[in-house]
């Protein structure tokens, strides 16, 4: 899902129109009647692929982010993603400290199975950090996503 037409535009002519377990969606995150016109309700997905959305809201819709994200995980649904937590000035892409990620990350209520600084990405990411984040539930004890 993405808010930009000419991104999934891209995506479509790299990875296909659809695939097995793909669904490509154009839709505001923070529109809920869109989200549920498309399927996207309450516990529907089992697994979120965060990149690139935190760091480009505004700092004061992160909130709304994360309980956006655990309203939509299914018990045991999990969120994998790199977070860009740069210091630089300005935005977007906004920048954010580890710290307060995780913190507000568990405060709602989701379970870190990793979070850690990443490496091998883009050079002019150096502040990247790995989460695989867990909602409560059936799965969160298996490790896996």
């Amino acid at each position: 899902m993405d808010f930009s037409g000419e991104a999934l535009r891209a995506a479509r002519r790299l990875h296909g129109e659809t695939r097995q377990t793909l669904q490509w969606l154009q839709a505001d995150l923070f529109d809920r009647q869109a989200l549920a016109a498309a399927g996207l309700t309450a516990g529907s997905l089992s697994g979120i692929v965060e990149h690139t959305c935190f760091c480009a809201i505004d700092p004061g819709q992160r909130q709304e982010y994360i309980a956006t994200v655990c309203r939509l995980l299914a018990p045991g649904g999990w969120l994998l993603g790199l977070f860009w937590c740069h210091n630089q000035p300005g935005g977007p892409p906004w920048g954010s400290d580890p710290e307060l990620v995780e913190a507000q990350l568990r405060q709602a209520g989701l379970v870190p199975e990793i979070w850690q600084p990443a490496s091998g990405s883009v050079d002019k990411r150096q502040d990247e950090w790995l989460g695989l984040w867990r909602q409560p539930g059936t799965g969160a004890e298996t490790g896996r996503p």
